[in-house]
């Protein structure tokens, strides 16, 4: 790939596919062609199918999480507005990528864990973007996990309080967060948990709406 040399790319190519056919294809074969693929920008269709027969998980992989670019999720304003407040926070971003594989899996109680994280270092993302605390020089976020901390910088907002009270409720009640794990023995768990991120993302987006 670094030679840029056609005629050496489709010979090393054509050797994948003449394995592929002799049935002769092993791991270092899969490793070769996954390193290409990933530099091409999976663009090899033919050489994608032979991933697909030949390990079906990891091109289940390559479907779910490298297909689609990670950045067409982030495709308006409020969105637009998060990146420019967490621009240098990568644990911001890492928290929510992380919410959407567990979405995606529908795992409710890993994805709330994630998303409750996310939001909550959003809120000091967007505290110091404001100047909340005059003297920092960086997010303060030990501070705002905690829920009146929450609370009295979101007070604002129409019924924050309440939207924050139960997305504690719910964590609290999380066996990914705490030991009580009280969440399992609900049968409206998705449910809730499905209403309480659409609250916080409302919460989020009213709060840079304001800004």
């Amino acid at each position: 790939m670094k030679t840029n040399c056609e005629h050496a790319i489709r010979a090393f190519l054509n050797q994948l596919f003449v394995r592929n056919r002799k049935n002769i294809w092993n791991s270092y074969d899969t490793i070769v062609a996954v390193n290409y693929l990933i530099q091409s920008k999976f663009r090899h269709i033919d050489l994608l199918k032979i991933i697909e027969q030949r390990c079906p998980n990891l091109y289940k992989y390559y479907f779910c999480f490298c297909k689609n670019s990670f950045q067409n999720v982030w495709n308006n304003k409020f969105c637009e507005k998060i990146i420019d407040i967490s621009v240098n926070d990568m644990k911001s971003f890492f928290l929510y990528f992380m919410y959407l594989v567990e979405k995606h899996k529908n795992n409710s109680l890993a994805m709330f864990a994630y998303f409750k994280n996310f939001f909550d270092r959003m809120i000091a993302n967007i505290a110091f973007s404001e100047r909340y605390e005059a003297n920092l020089k960086k997010p303060n976020y030990k501070k705002f996990y905690k829920e009146k901390e929450l609370i009295k910088f979101c007070g604002r907002i129409m019924r924050s309080s309440e939207i924050i009270e139960e997305a504690h409720k719910l964590r609290n009640a999380n066996p990914l967060s705490h030991s009580s794990a009280e969440l399992l023995d609900k049968d409206s768990t998705s449910k809730d948990i499905g209403i309480s991120i659409c609250n916080l993302s409302k919460l989020l987006e009213d709060l840079c709406k304001n800004k």
